[in-house]
């Protein structure tokens, strides 16, 4: 593409693999945040707050709340001097789940004290719409997380929620490769099955179990085995992890099973 004055414009790769490669080389925190703030405003999601409680694999000074924020100035010093932290639905639901959740449907799915739904209400009239909470919990009471939220009110369309939790697992991966704390930094000494490879690349696209299922002719229950044995093979916490981690080691591509059609 070229603009009025014929210099070509270098429209950046948005594609997951190049968010996995650029993440992968990146040798500095800050840079890291730089890249991850980018895509994340790219998608419509400009309001980001990433927490570390506790985690083994990452040294003291790393622990916290906030740790990178976009949030508004005046939303976290609300949310500081109301002490919100003790009772906000998104921590608390994050804490306890393993699985990326919608923030509206937490009225829905979980019973919300009166203060936690005017919480939520505060939120959107402060500015933050469309939320998401990416819980990181796994081995050794690990608590972590990225919230998300738009600061537009308007529909943002936004990647479906399993590929930004696969965003979200490699940030994390590259945060933990950074500090050069993860176990898992060795290559793995194991291979995955060709279905598993398949099944795999599926889950780095964001597809969910019944429509991997549809795609590769497969039982969802199978599916889901398949996903299972690969999270216990990483020792992953979830399948965004699962599938993280086999890009991140070259255990497989991004390129479409040709039952896509494309």
């Amino acid at each position: 593409m070229e603009d009025a004055a014929g210099m070509v414009e270098l429209i950046p790769d948005l594609t997951f693999e190049a968010f996995v490669e650029e993440t992968n080389r990146v040798i500095s925190l800050a840079h890291l945040y730089e890249i991850f703030i980018r895509r994340m405003t790219l998608f419509g999601l400009d309001l980001i707050n990433f927490t570390v409680m506790r985690d083994g694999d990452v040294p003291e000074k790393y622990l916290g709340f906030g740790i990178i924020s976009t949030y508004p100035a005046r939303w976290q010093r609300y949310y500081e001097t109301h002490g919100c932290a003790k009772y906000d639905p998104v921590l608390k639901c994050a804490i306890s789940s393993s699985r990326p959740f919608y923030w509206r449907d937490l009225e829905r799915r979980t019973r919300l004290s009166r203060k936690q739904i005017a919480f939520l209400r505060k939120a959107e009239k402060s500015g933050l719409h469309h939320g998401v909470g990416i819980p990181f919990n796994g081995p050794r009471t690990q608590i972590a997380g990225v919230a998300l939220a738009s600061s537009n009110p308007s529909p943002v369309n936004m990647p479906s929620l399993e590929l930004i939790f696969g965003y979200c697992n490699q940030f994390y991966i590259s945060f933990k490769r950074i500090l050069g704390t993860a176990e898992w930094q060795m290559p793995p000494m194991f291979e995955l099955t060709p279905k598993e490879s398949e099944v795999m690349v599926c889950v780095a696209h964001g597809l969910k179990s019944v429509e991997i299922a549809d795609v590769l002719g497969m039982k969802a229950n199978t599916v889901e085995s398949h996903i299972r044995d690969v999270i216990l093979k990483f020792g992953a916490s979830n399948r965004g992890e699962a599938a993280t981690l086999a890009l991140y080691y070259g255990l497989i591509d991004l390129k479409p099973h040709r039952n896509w059609g494309c």
